[in-house]
């Protein structure tokens, strides 16, 4: 990172005009390479099965209602990237298990002042290829292992964590200042809770402990098969 000077006479510096160069090298090669995006899915679905046919996390015939209910969700979920209240199921699902693993990239890099087009031209967008497929692979394996966690609704059948799981709107406050969450959207927010009565299979509660290993078991199988690039790791 030495100053090399210019280009002869000119004001053109050797050092800026080389990082450009190595910038747009790298945007050529993988940021909008659509074939590295396709291998990347490609890669990404065969592990998935392999993992579904060993049956020992998830079932093929889970995974295939996750694409279905992933399906389901994304249109509304594309509506709200560009706002700041989420009350798509699939995007509190992303928030309520951190299923990306960047919950605090996405807190600390809002830019609140921009509005509309301006705050989707920002760097991770020049990744859609590669992103768009890994937020598709991430979160079929969370939804599927939310399939497969078996709970008990509040008449005793059988259920699971993601039909458990219910969108609750944010109301205001007590007059104690405790959150009001309704059926009702008010447009101040949401959150996903468990309806209520749903227990574990062992009558248990599904308190914030097991919500975390819940967490973790996704982060680890979703670096298994698709390879760690969370910031924490």
């Amino acid at each position: 990172m030495a100053d090399e000077g210019t280009f002869g006479n000119t004001n053109i510096d050797k050092g800026k005009t080389a990082n450009a160069l190595n910038k747009l090298t790298a945007l050529n090669v993988y940021a909008l390479n659509m074939l590295s995006g396709i291998s990347n899915v490609i890669t990404g679905n065969i592990m998935m099965r392999i993992e579904g046919w060993s049956k020992q996390f998830v079932t093929n015939r889970e995974i295939s209602r996750a694409d279905k209910i992933y399906r389901r969700e994304l249109m509304n979920y594309i509506k709200e990237m560009n706002s700041n209240v989420k009350t798509n199921k699939l995007a509190l699902f992303d928030e309520f298990i951190d299923v990306m693993q960047d919950y605090d990239k996405n807190i600390t890099d809002v830019e609140w002042d921009k509005q509309g087009f301006k705050r989707l031209i920002q760097g991770d967008t020049l990744y859609f290829f590669n992103n768009v497929g890994e937020h598709w692979m991430q979160n079929r394996t969370a939804i599927a292992l939310a399939l497969h966690h078996k709970m008990l609704d509040k008449n005793g059948n059988e259920t699971n964590l993601w039909d458990a799981l219910e969108v609750v709107y944010f109301n205001g406050l007590t007059n104690e200042g405790i959150p009001i969450y309704t059926d009702k959207d008010m447009g101040l927010g949401a959150k996903l809770r468990l309806k209520e009565g749903t227990k574990e299979l062992d009558g248990s509660e599904f308190n914030e402990e097991k919500r975390f290993k819940f967490e973790r078991l996704s982060a680890g199988l979703n670096h298994r098969m698709h390879g760690i690039y969370d910031k924490q790791d």
